[in-house]
């Protein structure tokens, strides 16, 4: 048998034909699977935040955050502390940082894109960031939780 003769293997046509057919649709359906999650995570990315510049209640913590943070009397520091846990200042600062933290957490884990929560929220996440700075760090002193809002100051910096 002459191994180098194509017609000693007609068989072969049809089976190769078939694998690559197998091939083909394997990649096109890969694909689309990869370019489905990510349209639906840069959605879920505008979802959140459309979400955020229409939130009331983080609109005016962040307000809250700069008003503190310029006021010579005040410290954000000090609003750490458990005597001043329930104070109209802690709470929206808690507020804030809690939204971007679970942003942060989105990000890491693919729910959200972070190209364009960056380039939407760089700023303002930064800007909090250094404001709230003492007062995660404070934060994290008293209550033993070094990593309090770490997921956050990643997206920060």
């Amino acid at each position: 048998m002459d191994f180098t003769d194509p017609n000693n293997f007609p068989w072969l046509i049809p089976s190769v034909s078939t694998i690559m057919t197998g091939l083909i649709a394997f990649a096109i359906a890969y694909q689309a699977i990869y370019s489905n999650r990510d349209i639906a995570r840069k959605k879920n990315s505008i979802d959140t935040i459309l979400h955020a510049k229409n939130d009331g209640k983080l609109r005016n913590a962040i307000t809250v955050t700069g008003q503190i943070h310029n006021n010579a009397d005040k410290t954000i520091k000090s609003f750490a502390y458990e005597s001043k846990k329930f104070t109209k200042g802690a709470s929206e600062f808690r507020y804030c940082l809690n939204f971007y933290e679970y942003i942060s957490v989105g990000i890491r884990h693919g729910i959200y894109d972070e190209i364009v929560m960056k380039e939407s929220m760089c700023g303002t996440v930064t800007r909090v960031h250094e404001r709230c700075k003492p007062f995660i760090q404070t934060l994290r002193l008293q209550n033993q939780a070094p990593t309090a809002y770490c997921e956050f100051e990643r997206l920060a910096e």
